[in-house]
């Protein structure tokens, strides 16, 4: 599954499954450029690759835009784009009726990979095993956060919007595919109280639920992204791949 040589724009990237594709991906050869919106972090995980760094706030067009303009200088196309920047579904003081987020939620977790993808799509069609990955959830699927209907309504539009570009994009030989992880640790960041709640919700979550008996690791999701963009899968696209320990087979 080398990716030697591809260029690869990885979005998410200063920390937790956007810095762990970007190891993976830097290990398997690959020319790495990373985007965040934070800034120091998303360069000492550059530095530490030998990637490129990006700022860019998914939710701008024209970040992204610019962002792709300096791709097409370097490099004259890209071979694989990663949306793996999200916004997390944490519960608010609001419980179930607590839409204070859900404009931000779908404005990042949708609206930023279309956005992605439109302005990938030109960079996509100058190689020659192009494709594309969307990090979504089984929160898409089924209410793994059911106090948070924005966070898997904007995933789950997400992974509808994977398929649909899956077969449009195909006219130029592009695949789109997305990863849907399961429960996956508390990403650090969090204020104290919000990553305490999150962290029993998981543990709450993994005992009655998961097959695995686990939380997954950064890692393994990490390397089914890496499948669906090497030209190993170079039949598969449209499709979504679940890493969740075998959380929606019940």
């Amino acid at each position: 599954m080398s990716l030697t040589g591809m260029v690869c724009l990885i979005t998410g990237g200063s920390g937790g499954l956007g810095a762990a594709i970007g190891d993976l991906f830097a290990r398997e050869g690959a020319i790495i450029h990373l985007a965040d919106l934070s800034d120091a972090p998303g360069r000492a995980v550059a530095e530490r690759i030998g990637a490129g760094f990006h700022r860019l706030d998914v939710t701008d067009e024209s970040a992204w835009m610019r962002a792709m303009d300096a791709i097409d200088a370097e490099h004259g196309r890209l071979d694989v784009l990663v949306n793996c920047a999200g916004a997390s579904g944490i519960i608010g003081d609001g419980g179930l009726l607590d839409t204070s987020r859900w404009h931000t939620l779908f404005a990042i977790n949708a609206t930023g990979p279309f956005f992605g993808m439109k302005h990938a799509w030109p960079l996509l069609r100058r190689s020659s095993a192009p494709s594309v990955v969307n990090v979504t959830s089984i929160s898409a699927a089924v209410a793994v956060t059911p106090a948070h209907p924005a966070y898997g309504a904007s995933k789950a539009a997400l992974s509808s919007l994977s398929r649909i570009m899956a077969v449009e994009m195909a006219q130029d030989g592009i695949r789109v595919n997305s990863v849907a992880p399961g429960i996956l640790p508390v990403m650090s960041g969090l204020a104290d109280d919000a990553a305490e709640r999150a962290t029993a919700h998981r543990e709450s979550v993994v005992r009655t639920t998961v097959p695995l008996e686990r939380v997954g690791d950064h890692l393994e999701v990490a390397a089914a992204v890496r499948f669906l963009a090497s030209p190993d899968s170079s039949y598969v696209t449209g499709t979504e791949l679940r890493v969740d320990g075998g959380f929606t087979a019940r």
